[in-house]
């Protein structure tokens, strides 16, 4: 949380992902993804190669999910897994919203935490 307050003040947009599950030497281990909107020139340079911007998302969640798909060792497994992917150091490259942003490329992506559910904060700029 102390990292988000002090890249506060460069950046537009944070996410920080906790693995709320993790225990031993890996508690309190997280993931904070943190940017700004680029200035107009590497826009420019990206318009002579352009990309298709996601939409509407491609995936979505099932209606009905097992009451044990999300569970403790499944959310491990996760957890390891989404904290092995991120960058070990601060890399600069130009994203899509829907890399910054993973779940809102599921549609209904909540019904997968069933009804214990997932905390998220979504805090928007004044």
């Amino acid at each position: 949380m102390a990292r988000i307050v002090e890249t506060d003040a460069d950046t537009s947009y944070s996410v920080a992902w906790i693995d709320t599950a993790a225990r031993g030497g890996s508690m309190g281990r997280s993931v904070l993804t943190a940017g700004a909107r680029p200035a107009l020139r590497p826009f420019r340079a990206a318009a002579r190669h352009p990309q298709v911007l996601p939409g509407e998302p491609r995936l979505a969640a099932p209606p009905v999910v097992p009451p044990r798909l999300v569970s403790g060792p499944t959310v491990q497994a996760f957890n390891e897994l989404w904290y092995r992917k991120a960058p070990r150091r601060h890399t600069r490259k130009l994203q899509t919203v829907g890399a910054f942003h993973p779940l809102d490329g599921v549609r209904d992506w909540n019904r997968l935490y069933g009804r214990a559910g997932l905390v998220q904060y979504r805090i928007r700029p004044a």
